[in-house]
């Protein structure tokens, strides 16, 4: 297959996305980003720093990161990040929990206030917690949880049957959610999240174990352009994926360009950032009117993630909310969870009744 190929949707799915679209790419940016070490007064050891230390993904080589590259990596980031006009609000890192820079993967974010207004006590902001798989991601979220209250967020958290990681989330700007299982989130959790935040969520189901979350195989612009692997989906989903009415066009990128985690990128405004050079990508992406911009983050792609799993993009949920109300039924069908919103066991826990407790990461 020729790389970062061109494929349209039915005709009528981008005239239903325009006018959503065109609104949600003016608006500011807003990410969190993780420190790539503890900066807590305490005497540092090596459980303080980014580091590659097991083996939860096809990619991870323990021991193959250079710490020293990952920081000036990570700094770059950052910079161009804001340099691109986004607005980014770091978090500590979690001693011990090496992945915990990859904040995408600890929980779904949203503003009733919109993307363009700042991280901040007093906003009206949602933080849906993941429930991670594996017990080394699962270590750092309490770290996250008390990080985040401290930021004026709202905590939702699932029961634990229900497996959700924020990298199987990909969200369509002012439509819904994509929501990947098949490998670290359980279909059932789909539904789980579309009762707590009124948002449609179309599961999709993942077949390549290199591409082990949504995030490593699809990403969708603001203008609806979904950028994905074919080769990472099941043939319904993919069907599903290409004739959503959420998506406006689709780039087809090739399994070499997916594995060089092509799909895993972040869009501010009308620029791209990609965590590897990518040609063939790249000139799709000016093709479309984008700046692709190309920030190296190799040391972290043997982590298994690249530009968009280091971020949490605070996304505007009343845009969500608003496009739900007829399509709330993607993972209701899907899952087999109709009318038993009784027993997911939702719990929230608000920044006010945790301010006491979570003090030190202010």
């Amino acid at each position: 297959m020729a790389s970062s190929s061109m494929t349209s949707p039915p005709a009528w799915s981008s005239a239903l996305s325009s006018q959503v679209n065109s609104s949600a790419e003016a608006k500011k940016s807003t990410f969190i980003l993780s420190d790539v070490s503890c900066s807590l007064p305490h005497a540092h050891s090596e459980q303080c720093h980014f580091q590659i230390a097991w083996t939860i993904n096809p990619h991870m080589v323990p021991g193959s990161s250079d710490l020293e590259i990952a920081f000036t990596q990570h700094l770059n980031f950052k910079q161009l990040l804001r340099d691109a006009g986004a607005e980014v609000v770091e978090l500590p890192f979690v001693c011990s929990a090496y992945d915990s820079v990859f904040t995408k993967d600890n929980a779904l974010l949203l503003s009733s206030a919109g993307p363009a207004s700042s991280v901040k006590p007093g906003a009206s902001q949602l933080a849906v917690l993941a429930n991670p798989l594996h017990g080394v991601r699962r270590a750092e979220q309490a770290g996250r949880k008390k990080a985040l209250l401290s930021r004026g967020f709202s905590v939702v958290e699932l029961p634990p049957q229900f497996k959700l990681e924020g990298g199987d989330l990909v969200v369509c700007a002012g439509h819904g959610i994509f929501m990947g299982h098949g490998f670290r989130s359980t279909l059932e959790s789909a539904h789980a999240l579309e009762v707590r935040i009124g948002v449609s969520v179309l599961p999709l189901k993942l077949v390549d174990p290199f591409l082990y979350h949504l995030d490593t195989a699809l990403s969708v612009l603001k203008d609806g352009t979904a950028i994905a692997c074919k080769r990472a989906f099941a043939p319904k989903s993919w069907e599903l994926l290409v004739r959503s009415p959420w998506i406006s066009k689709v780039i087809e990128v090739s399994e070499r360009e997916a594995l060089s985690f092509g799909c895993n990128l972040v869009q501010v405004g009308k620029t791209v950032i990609l965590g590897s050079f990518l040609p063939g990508l790249m000139r799709s992406l000016k093709l479309q009117g984008y700046t692709p911009r190309y920030a190296p983050l190799s040391e972290f792609q043997r982590a298994g993630g690249s530009a968009a799993c280091l971020v949490a993009e605070v996304h505007d949920h009343e845009a969500l909310r608003s496009h739900a109300a007829g399509e709330r039924s993607h993972a209701t069908r899907e899952s087999g969870l109709a009318g038993h919103t009784e027993t997911l066991g939702l719990v929230t826990t608000s920044p006010t009744a945790a301010r006491r407790s979570t003090s030190e990461y202010a």
